[in-house]
C-alpha cells in the first residue's frame, strides 16, 4: 500500500514538471513583447459565433446570415447597413409565433458555396468581392445600391453554377 502511494506521488511530480516545462516553453507572448524566439502558444478560435435572431426572421440552415446595425442576425439581402458574418449552422425561426428576445443561431464563418445569381463567374474572378443577392445567391456585381459584400471568391464551379466564397475575407 505504501509502495503505490510512493508511485503515486512520484507519478504526480513528474506530470507537474512536464507541466510547468510545458508552460514555459510555449508561454503566451506579453502583449507589446519583441519577436518569438520560441514557439509561442497563441490562442486561437474557430471562427464561429453566436448571434441573437432579430425578431419577425425565419434563418434557414445553410444560407447566408448577415447582422443590422443592432448586432442581430438576419437573412442576408441586399439592405442598407447589412453585414454578412457567415453561414447559419441550424434553422432558426424566430417569427410572431415563435418569438423570443433572446433567441440564437450559431454562425460559421469559413468557405462556402453558395448559387451562382449573376451566372457571370469565371476564373478571373477569383479573389474579387462576392456581392449578397439574397440568402443563397451571389453576384459578381453589386445588386442595387447597397453592395453587400458577402465575401471573396475562392473558386467558381461553373458545372453547378457555384461559388465558393470566403465569408472571413473581405
Amino acid at each position: 500500500m505504501q509502495k503505490k502511494m510512493i508511485q503515486f506521488a512520484a507519478a504526480a511530480v513528474m506530470l507537474l514538471v512536464a507541466t510547468f516545462a510545458l508552460v514555459g516553453t510555449f508561454a503566451p507572448a506579453p502583449a507589446g513583447a519583441a519577436a518569438a524566439t520560441a514557439e509561442l502558444n497563441t490562442p486561437a478560435r474557430t471562427g464561429d459565433q453566436v448571434a441573437l435572431v432579430q425578431g419577425s426572421n425565419q434563418v434557414w440552415a445553410g444560407t447566408i446570415v448577415a447582422v443590422d446595425t443592432n448586432g442581430l442576425a438576419v437573412p442576408a439581402s441586399n439592405t442598407a447597413g447589412l453585414k454578412v458574418v457567415g453561414r447559419a449552422s441550424r434553422s432558426q425561426n424566430n417569427t410572431v409565433l415563435n418569438y423570443v428576445s433572446t433567441r440564437k443561431l450559431m454562425v460559421e464563418r469559413g468557405v462556402f458555396a453558395w448559387g451562382n445569381g449573376s451566372n457571370a463567374f469565371t476564373q478571373a474572378h477569383i479573389m474579387d468581392v462576392a456581392y449578397v443577392m439574397d440568402d443563397s445567391n451571389v453576384s459578381t456585381t453589386n445588386q442595387g445600391t447597397q453592395a453587400i459584400s458577402a465575401g471573396r471568391i475562392v473558386d467558381v464551379d461553373t458545372n453547378n453554377a457555384l461559388v465558393w466564397v470566403d465569408t472571413r475575407a473581405r
